[in-house]
């Protein structure tokens, strides 16, 4: 990346072969935050090393960030919140060692580094909207390779084991029906981030703002992203992505948009393989009793795994929590909670930190009915309303999976909420600087 070249993209507002590859980049780092650590830099995952390499060229080309945004003061008091607590328990406990720091903090810090990674980008003319529609056509192709994989392609099998380092993929459970992780070590991170995608997609189809020039790749997305998401068999993001599609959207416009879902549902369970996957997933999920209790397995059985094991360890004490998990607790390897998982990291001084996080999140994703047409960013107002939505459905869904903590959406949250968020403001070095504001 050469700051002349930069320099000349942004001054002649032109979107220049540099820019398209920028906005790739930025596109691959939600994609690739799913893989393992370590492939290529001991300790990073490639989409961290993207966020840094990112970082570091804008930062050589002359970038400045302005304004950070709200997102970036809120990250960055989570992982303060998070690194008091840490730090007070292993003043009680040295045994837990400087690798504690990085067991509890390095996911939000991995967050804050691919905010800011795509923070820079919206300095350059054209990139936000480069961006989300090369996200969107990653989307398309790992939900395929997704596709490929619950029906069990060996090769697909074998490079994704080694790409994420998932066993489970090559070895599923004799009694589990095999689901699809596209390029993540988790179904939950896979179905998060297709769902997101389809409500991206759809809600700028039906608002007429499509990031997409031709009707051709945005059915191609379609296709790819909704395989993706079935394949995953994940149905509560099945639920979060058709309800925030019909929210988003509007009453006016939802009945179109139902009726296409309604549609597409009944084509892919009845004319593809993935509709015997549903069925037997349906089974699965509904008949299996745990216990005596008369809920779903899926649901009865995470109830007794945060009331038996991880509850009791918050109310150890309440304001700091019980810190990183010790090869001495004998607990559920899954917290399956985004919200006990902050109890029991670091107590209710963590707990503050995330709302506020989240919180900064959606503020930053806001947007306004009375914005007027021709306004500066009036183009993202769909995209941006898109992620709002879903964002505020996600927070009832993160009651059964911690979805911040794990990869695939927070991250896509995070990457959009940087490029089309309210608040930053980003300049490129030059006799005429190029700015990433966007009024809020």
């Amino acid at each position: 990346m050469k700051d002349n070249q930069l320099q000349a993209a942004a001054e002649a507002g032109v979107v220049s072969p540099w820019t398209h590859c920028i906005a790739v980049l930025v596109a691959l780092m939600p994609l690739l935050s799913g893989t393992e650590r370590g492939l290529v830099v001991p300790g990073l995952k490639l989409s961290e090393i993207v966020a840094l390499l990112l970082i570091l060229g804008f930062v050589v080309a002359g970038a400045k960030v302005n304004s950070a945004g709200p997102l970036a003061i809120g990250i960055s008091g989570y992982i303060l919140a998070l690194f008091v607590a840490t730090a007070y328990h292993q003043f009680l406990d040295p045994t837990l060692g400087n690798l504690s720091f990085a067991s509890v903090c390095f996911g939000p810090l991995a967050l804050l580094a691919i905010y800011f990674g795509a923070l820079y980008g919206r300095a350059l003319p054209g990139l936000p909207r480069l961006a989300i529609r090369y996200v969107l056509i990653g989307c398309a192709l790992m939900g395929l390779l997704g596709l490929l994989q619950a029906l069990r392609v060996a090769p697909v099998l074998s490079m994704t084991a080694a790409l994420t380092g998932s066993e489970r993929i090559l070895q599923p459970l004799d009694w589990k029906i095999s689901r699809s992780i596209g390029l993540f070590n988790s179904w939950h991170a896979f179905a998060s981030i297709m769902a997101l995608a389809l409500v991206l997609l759809v809600v700028g189809w039906a608002r007429g703002q499509s990031v997409f020039d031709h009707t051709f790749t945005q059915l191609f997305c379609a296709v790819g992203i909704v395989a993706g998401l079935g394949s995953a068999l994940t149905f509560d993001m099945v639920l979060v992505a058709a309800a925030a599609s019909l929210i988003a959207v509007g009453i006016r416009r939802s009945t179109r948009v139902a009726a296409w879902a309604l549609l597409v549902a009944v084509a892919v369970t009845a004319f593809t393989p993935l509709g015997d996957l549903f069925s037997r997933r349906l089974e699965e999920q509904q008949s299996a009793a745990y216990q005596d209790s008369i809920l779903p397995q899926t649901i009865a059985f995470r109830i007794e795994v945060w009331r038996e094991d991880y509850l009791p360890l918050f109310l150890d004490n309440v304001l700091l929590g019980h810190g990183p998990i010790r090869s001495t607790d004998r607990v559920f390897a899954y917290v399956e909670s985004q919200y006990i998982s902050v109890l029991v990291a670091g107590g209710l001084l963590a707990f503050v930190g995330f709302v506020a996080m989240y919180a900064s999140l959606m503020y930053q994703l806001r947007f306004s009915r009375s914005r007027r047409a021709g306004a500066p960013d009036s183009q993202f107002d769909a995209s941006r309303r898109a992620a709002f939505v879903f964002a505020a459905v996600m927070v009832v869904a993160m009651l059964i999976h911690p979805y911040m903590r794990d990869a695939g959406s927070s991250q896509l949250l995070v990457v959009v909420a940087a490029l089309i968020g309210s608040g930053p403001l980003v300049t490129l070095r030059g006799p005429s600087q190029a700015s990433g504001r966007y009024p809020g």
